[in-house]
Parts: C-alpha cells; structure tokens; sequence
C-alpha cells in the first residue's frame, strides 16, 4: 500500500468514526423529545379515542380514568408509568407539535392540551 492510499484510508476512517459519533449524539438528543417507548404513544392515542379533540388539563385525564369507562385509559397510564398529572404533562410537552400516529399534541394555555388528527379536527373547549 502506497503512502497516499494509507493517508486516504485513515482518513476515510477517521471520517466514518466521526460520522458515528455525531450520529449517536444525535440520537441522544433527539431522545429528549418526543415519546419515549410504545407505551407512551399507547398513551397519546388512548387520550385522543376518550376524549377526541377536546382541550384537557392533565388531571382531567386521571379523574377520567377512575372511572369505570377509563380502563383502557387507565392501563396505558400504567404502561407507561404515569404516575401523576406532573408526569403526564411532561410527556404531553415532549410531544408538542410532534405527529405521532397520525395524532399531533397541541398545548392550548398554560396547562391545557389537545391531541388533534392529522386531518385537521378544531378544536373543542368544554
């Protein structure tokens, strides 16, 4: 091997492992927003089959599942191991204005939510 084509493949190398490097940077990054595991997706979605594209605090959520109609709602919660409204409101802002299943979380005022289909639903303040 000549001494041009070993300086061309450190490089190249070196190119690769830097490539890696920033992509695995990325990834940690991008980790911060965004839903984390299925189990919070499950989440986003049970929320949107209850309430539609109705404004919701994050307690409104928890008080819906209680009831007798929110077991599905109330299993995603523990799936995803939502605790409480503070846990829940930080996946809701992790996923603001992010598409997720066909689903987008918008925030509406300081602690109220809407989770909107893609399909442009308005909309509805209780």
């Amino acid at each position: 091997m000549t001494g041009a084509a070993l300086v061309e493949r450190i490089t190249l190398h070196t190119l690769a492992a830097r490539i890696e490097e920033l992509e695995n940077r990325l990834a940690v990054l991008e980790r911060g927003a965004g839903p984390r595991d299925a189990a919070d997706v499950c989440v986003i979605q049970s929320i949107y089959e209850h309430l539609g594209p109705i404004v919701f605090r994050p307690g409104h959520i928890f008080r819906l599942a209680l009831l007798e109609r929110g077991a599905q709602l109330r299993e995603a919660l523990r799936s995803a191991d939502l605790d409480n409204t503070h846990q829940l409101g930080q996946l809701l802002t992790r996923c603001l204005e992010r598409t997720i299943d066909g689903l987008t979380v918008r925030k509406r005022g300081r602690s109220r939510y809407v989770i909107c289909a893609i399909s442009n639903d308005t909309p509805i303040y209780p």
